[in-house]
């Protein structure tokens, strides 16, 4: 595997070097799934069980670098919104003709095509920060379970 430089690694270009890893921690996870499906299947050698244990090591390893990127990205989206509401926010109040209510012009700010994509941005970030932290959990258990198998300790091969 290739390392990534994250030298000059901007928030624009995030997406295009994390996809990279992501694809990279894909490939490490479905490796490991299908190790999982064969030792659900027969009895897995303890041998293969030390190297699947292995592999569940560099995928953890890989994943927590890319974790931290994950969350950076969660984070600055969340910002980008507060940003985005607050412009529109400035937009509405500036266009509006007389007093307008704050709660006429947050729900207008809401209502606002620029902070739903913004949002929704956010989300979707968010949404793949947990994925990849839940990734996480299930490759530290599965190396944990081969682990056991690799000593001779798994009651479950």
């Amino acid at each position: 595997m290739t390392e990534v430089d994250w030298e000059g690694v901007s928030a624009e270009n995030l997406e295009e070097v994390s996809e990279s890893r992501a694809d990279r921690v894909m490939k490490l996870i479905d490796a490991i799934t299908t190790e999982i499906r064969e030792a659900h299947k027969t009895k897995y050698e303890m041998e293969a069980a030390e190297r699947t244990a292995a592999l569940c090591l560099e995928a953890q390893r890989e994943l927590a670098e890319f974790l931290a990127d994950a969350e950076i990205l969660a984070k600055e989206s969340k910002a980008d919104v507060e940003s985005t509401e607050s412009k529109q926010y400035f937009f509405y109040q500036a266009a509006s003709v007389g007093k307008t209510s704050d709660a006429a012009l947050k729900q207008k700010t809401a209502g606002d095509d620029e902070v739903k994509a913004a949002k929704k941005k956010q989300y979707k970030s968010e949404a793949d920060y947990n994925k990849w932290r839940n990734l996480f959990g299930f490759l530290k258990d599965a190396h944990i379970y081969f682990r056991g198998v690799a000593k001779g300790k798994s009651e479950w091969s």
